[in-house]
């Protein structure tokens, strides 16, 4: 029966084997690694500097020479000759010292005396100088490597095993922890700062601090993938942990331990309980799937990934894991009731079971499985029954004494789909291999729907009780809800409970579960209706206090007044159409708003007129008209086209006019404390995309839209421009509209 580890295989692999390719099994394998920690006497290498390189220089030639000789071969002036006027930088002696004491120190020169009467190199000295660098003593310093035990490929064992954590052992013995060359070796791989001869670095005395040292099993699964176009078996080693393919393990072990591990799997099989030989028409059409697989992975990944899910949905057989990882695939729209058999449950299988119990699936699911005596099984059992009571999902387990064979059933009004069980074998030269599917058939629903009607009564006997106490229990702790939290999404999710006994409402019912049913309804029923005039009376109350608020002030300002209309609106909409005296009154309210918006609009905000140059031409006087208390927006555009006006004869006359009219309005605006003129440049980009080309029209409406919140309107008696102005929710007047309802200021 499959596992969850089965499923977290396939996981890992799904995306590189190939379609032809089937997991057939597993072999467990340690892998066994060391982690040694090291103390050892470690040396720093560092470069020349100038000093150091030109006194080791002159020593090497002249073997042997006091400071005074080095310094003047440097060009320092260290003599001291007051005779011949010769006096001695004691700063330059100073340095050329400190110099020579450095390299004392690293014991590259001896000196012969205090006085530095006998300088020259050391055979440390020469050496340090053929490798251009100096060393010193770094102290004693601790360090770990990583060796492989299993393949002795210690150079990748740190990049391999360092990401595990299995449990430590005892240290192994090994003659490779100790061989200095090893070690340098491995250093150069794991520990850089300790072993590197670009650097100079390096070590000696070594010894093992065994109380630091471990060895480890890294416990892996030996996959084995049979390819039914080849008939060849892959190795792959999957570690559980990471969830994850170990690819060097995977390729030693098919080069070094494939026959071993394939022994190992054989030794183990039993063909006498299988289907007989793997169906030729399955494995031929995986091999012509596989062809046009291989070709779409370099063309259309995507279509690549649906025919690899093809394998396993277009045809009569499907791997276990796919099926259960993509459960959802299987269960077509028309399905009305899902039923899974469970024979003999492990552990392994129930975390399925679990797991499956908990996705939201479509239609109802019973779970019948065979009762048990191991004590983990039992306890889990008793877990994911112990959910399927809590939750409001229509899933239920039921215990049976004794189920024939496992099987998924996927019930429809017309049939009822089974997957089932079974295992064929192919061979594998004088061997035979176990593949493992589930296999789909159709049963007919005479002999289905007994089986169905019999596991919904005995689960309707078992469930119906705890679900009316879980509803009764429900409704008291819902009837105590804060009245401001309940809305019709909360009243909706109390028909859940009520859904899940539904499922039980067609059966031939016994008179305790019918009671238990009509309980569960009734109790429901009422909780909706407490909830619902609830709902209803703190939704009239925040109609009547919004109300209140609004008409116990006069409200002048927009923002204000949109503050109530938002609240208005949301009231509104969240009513549900039985509220019909709190949606009247919302609707009343609203249109008083509305109506107070213009209001606010037309009598008591300053409007900002954006004036089109027809309305100039009919009425060059028409900023005359113009409230006081108003601005006008001036556009460029309008202007141009004014110009262009004065050289046609039958406009000359009053483009001119309007014109001057224009000049007097700008020039006695800018004298005002609070010019009425608004001036600004048109902005395309504030229309949809369709108006954002350049024309008279679009100027002016992208003023209007500049000026939003300036309670514009456009004056013009182009009927399409007011079509667009209506449009974009922009208020417009023609003239003659204006000048009836304008007063002259």
């Amino acid at each position: 029966m499959i596992s969850t580890l089965d499923i977290d295989i396939y996981n890992a692999f799904y995306q590189q084997r190939k379609i032809t390719e089937k997991y057939v099994g597993q072999v467990p394998f340690t892998w066994n690694y060391s982690l040694v920690n090291f103390n050892a006497d470690c040396t720093e290498g560092l470069s020349f500097d100038l000093f150091d390189k030109v006194i080791v220089g002159i020593l090497l030639v002249d073997e042997e020479l006091n400071i005074t000789q080095i310094g003047e071969i440097l060009g320092m002036n260290v003599v001291h000759d007051a005779a011949n006027q010769r006096y001695r930088d004691e700063a330059e002696y100073d340095i050329l010292r400190a110099a020579i004491d450095s390299l004392v120190d690293f014991k590259m020169i001896e000196t012969g005396d205090i006085y530095y009467n006998c300088c020259r190199v050391t055979d440390i000295g020469r050496e340090y100088a053929a490798k251009g660098r100096k060393f010193k003593f770094a102290g004693n310093k601790e360090f770990a490597l990583y060796f492989d035990s299993t393949s002795g490929n210690h150079k990748q064992a740190k990049e391999l095993f360092s990401r595990y954590n299995p449990v430590a052992k005892l240290l192994r013995q090994s003659d490779d922890y100790l061989n200095e060359t090893i070690l340098k070796e491995l250093c150069l791989d794991q520990q850089l700062d300790i072993y590197n001869p670009e650097k100079g670095n390096s070590f000696t005395n070594t010894t093992i601090n065994r109380r630091k040292s471990f060895s480890y099993d890294l416990p892996l699964q030996v996959l084995l993938f049979y390819n039914l176009e080849t008939n060849e078996m892959r190795l792959a080693a999957y570690e559980p942990g990471t969830k994850r393919e170990v690819e060097y393990v995977s390729n030693w072990l098919n080069e070094n331990q494939k026959q071993e591990l394939l022994e190992h799997y054989f030794d183990d099989i039993d063909i006498s309980e299988t289907g007989g030989r793997l169906p030729l028409a399955y494995s031929s059409n995986l091999i012509a799937l596989n062809l046009e697989f291989e070709k779409a992975l370099s063309e259309n990944p995507q279509a690549a990934l649906e025919l690899a899910s093809k394998a396993n949905e277009a045809t009569n057989y499907v791997d276990p894991p796919y099926f259960w990882k993509n459960i959802s695939n299987f269960i077509k729209p028309d399905a009305a009731e899902l039923y899974l058999f469970v024979p003999e449950p492990t552990t392994d299988f129930l975390d399925i079971v679990a797991q499956l119990a908990k996705r939201a699936l479509p239609v109802p699911l019973f779970i019948v499985i065979e009762q048990c005596e191991d004590r983990r099984t039992q306890a889990l059992l008793s877990s994911i029954k112990e959910f399927c009571v809590g939750t409001t999902r229509s899933v239920f387990v039921l215990e049976a004494e004794q189920i024939n064979a496992f099987a998924f059933w996927v019930v429809t009004d017309r049939t009822t789909n089974q997957y089932k069980d079974v295992s064929f074998y192919s061979e594998y030269g004088d061997k035979k291999v176990i593949i493992e599917v589930l296999e789909l058939s159709q049963i007919n629903l005479g002999k289905s729907e007994p089986v169905c009607k019999k596991v919904k009564n005995l689960m309707a006997a078992e469930y119906l009780p705890l679900i009316y106490k879980n509803v009764a229990d429900y409704a008291v702790k819902q009837k105590g809800r804060n009245e401001n939290e309940i809305n019709d999404k909360v009243i909706a999710s109390h028909n859940d409970l009520t859904n899940k006994a539904l499922v039980f409402d067609t059966l031939d019912l016994t008179e305790a579960d019918k009671t238990n049913l009509a309980s569960i309804k009734q109790e429901i029923r009422d909780l909706i209706s407490f909830h619902t005039e609830k709902w209803k009376a703190t939704t009239g109350k925040k109609l009547d206090e919004l109300t209140s608020s609004y008409e116990s002030k006069e409200v002048n300002d927009l923002a204000e007044l949109s503050g109530f209309m938002v609240a208005a609106k949301a009231i509104l909409v969240a009513a549900p159409d039985t509220f019909e005296e709190i949606i009247a009154a919302a609707d009343v309210l609203i249109r008083q708003l509305k109506e107070r918006e213009q209001y606010i609009k037309d009598e008591i905000i300053a409007k900002t007129f954006v004036i089109d140059t027809n309305v100039f031409i009919e009425d060059p006087n028409i900023l005359e008209l113009i409230n006081k208390k108003d601005y006008v927006a001036l556009s460029f555009q309008v202007i141009e086209e004014l110009d262009k006006l004065k050289m046609k004869d039958n406009t000359k006359d009053q483009a001119s006019a309007a014109s001057k009219n224009i000049n007097q309005f700008l020039q006695k605006s800018s004298k005002e404390k609070n010019p009425r003129v608004r001036k600004t440049r048109e902005n395309l980009k504030l229309l949809p995309t369709e108006l954002q080309n350049k024309s008279g029209d679009n100027s002016i409406l992208s003023i209007a839209c500049i000026y939003k919140d300036k309670n514009p309107v456009i004056l013009t008696n182009d009927n399409n421009l007011q079509i667009k102005a209506q449009m974009l929710s922009i208020p417009v007047l023609n003239l003659d509209t204006f000048k009836a309802n304008v007063k002259r200021p």
